[in-house]
């Protein structure tokens, strides 16, 4: 066994003791011993969490703030998510699973939801370190640095009213121990903040509401686009002037635009998701499959 083996054997066994303490860098006992071996740039370590805390991550409001974690910091196993909408400024998004897609979705259509921030740290470290104690659990630990790994909430939404955390979660990881000692680690984090928490669980996210935000999503303003406003676009004022003479279906509406204007099939139906993305118009979005017929009705934008 060469000497870095059983430096790392030591560091393991002192790490999982009382003796832990004081802690030891295992960079150094390796530098110092044997050969290091290279990290993983998908892994959590001194010298990245130095860099994050440097580049800012964790801080900023609407397009000026940048997610603890992004995408390019993951392994490609499963599904992640980069999207950027007019809320916050076109900034990107990192959405680290469908589930983060879709309690994000959930957020961009809510109205009382001024800012999103996603992977938000809980920092400073030592604080979650103490709160894990008083709880007697487990901080995220890296025995390999010997260093407490910072946790995140998964989002962090800046309401009208106030601040709300979510953390997102599948239903079975939200049964199994270790997940409910790192959620009531960050339950305190934010209770002693004064902000209140919620766990969405994926049993709630994946559901019908889900297509239907995502049919109106896909539709929403890019970069280039210029708002709605009265007197802009012919087609669009003449869709929310029937809307306004009385509740009308998104099929009907989408046909009559395209017969009346003389305009290529499909092309109402394109703009009533525009509208419906602006908010200019609203439908039920729990109202089985919109994108196939939805009732229409004035949105907030008009009223």
């Amino acid at each position: 066994m060469d000497a870095s083996s059983i430096l790392e054997r030591v560091a393991r066994a002192l790490a999982t003791s009382r003796l832990a303490e004081p802690r030891v860098d295992v960079s150094m006992l390796l530098a110092a011993g044997g050969r290091r071996r290279k990290a993983s740039r998908f892994e959590m370590t001194p010298a990245k969490f130095e860099r994050f805390l440097k580049e800012g991550r964790g801080r900023g409001a609407g397009p000026t703030y940048r997610p603890w974690i992004q995408v390019s910091d993951l392994s490609s196993k499963g599904r992640v998510h980069r999207t950027a909408s007019a809320l916050t400024g076109f900034r990107t998004h990192h959405l680290l699973s469908d589930n983060e897609y879709s309690a994000y979705l959930r957020a961009w259509w809510d109205e009382n939801v001024l800012d999103i921030r996603e992977q938000y740290p809980l920092l400073p470290v030592g604080l979650t370190e103490s709160i894990a104690e008083s709880l007697g659990v487990k901080h995220p630990w890296s025995n390999k640095y010997q260093f407490a790994i910072p946790q995140t909430s998964d989002l962090f939404l800046v309401r009208g009213g106030g601040i709300e955390v979510v953390a997102v979660k599948e239903d079975e990881d939200y049964e199994k121990p270790r997940t409910k000692e790192k959620l009531a680690i960050a339950e305190e984090f934010w209770r002693r903040r004064n902000v209140p928490t919620r766990v969405a669980l994926s049993s709630e996210l994946k559901t019908a509401r889900f297509w239907n935000l995502e049919w109106i999503y896909d539709a929403r303003l890019k970069p280039a686009d210029l708002p709605f406003r009265q007197g802009r676009s012919r087609l669009y004022d003449w869709l929310v002037s029937v809307v306004v003479g009385g509740e009308i279906s998104s099929r009907e509406l989408g046909y009559r635009a395209d017969v009346a204007m003389g305009l290529p099939r499909g092309t109402g139906i394109e703009a009533i998701r525009r509208l419906l993305a602006e908010r200019v118009l609203s439908t039920d979005i729990d109202a089985g499959d919109i994108s196939k017929d939805c009732g229409l009705c004035v949105g907030s934008v008009v009223r």
